[in-house]
């Protein structure tokens, strides 16, 4: 009945909740500055943050130029840059810029350490050259040798 219905919806939902990625470097607002309430956020999170909102661009420019290489929903950003520069994927041959970038991504969202705005920048200029390297791909070469 209703409530069986309702058991499930909560299982299920339940099921979400556990299943969500804790973010310690998001949770609370690192290092405020005293003073000013409208400085509430530090640097070092407002770098955090625009390293990982800026991840999106290459979802963003794969998904048009490469829909088959498209990052899925459920996918890390680990599993989807792994899988973009296996030797036959279509970063293959720079493998080691998407290790890079991963490298710097992963300190951004997990590390421990300060987060500068030199980082953020090694981040953008990592990104930048893997989303030109994918912009000048021919989809219908590398779905051929795929």
């Amino acid at each position: 009945g209703i409530n069986a219905e309702y058991g499930e919806e909560i299982e299920v939902n339940m099921k979400r909740v556990s299943e969500i990625k804790v973010q310690p470097r998001f949770l609370s607002l690192d290092g405020q500055e005293e003073g000013d309430p409208s400085e509430s956020i530090s640097e070092n999170v407002k770098q955090r943050w625009i390293v990982v909102d800026s991840m999106r661009s290459l979802d963003r420019i794969v998904s048009e130029i490469l829909p088959a290489w498209e990052k899925k929903r459920d996918q890390s950003v680990r599993e989807f840059l792994f899988l973009l520069s296996r030797p036959a994927a279509p970063l293959g041959q720079v493998s080691d810029v998407c290790l890079s970038l991963l490298d710097v991504y992963e300190r951004a969202r997990y590390g421990e350490q300060p987060f500068t705005e030199g980082d953020r920048q090694v981040f953008i200029d990592t990104l930048m050259d893997l989303i030109n390297r994918v912009s000048i791909l021919d989809p219908e070469m590398v779905n051929r040798n795929f």
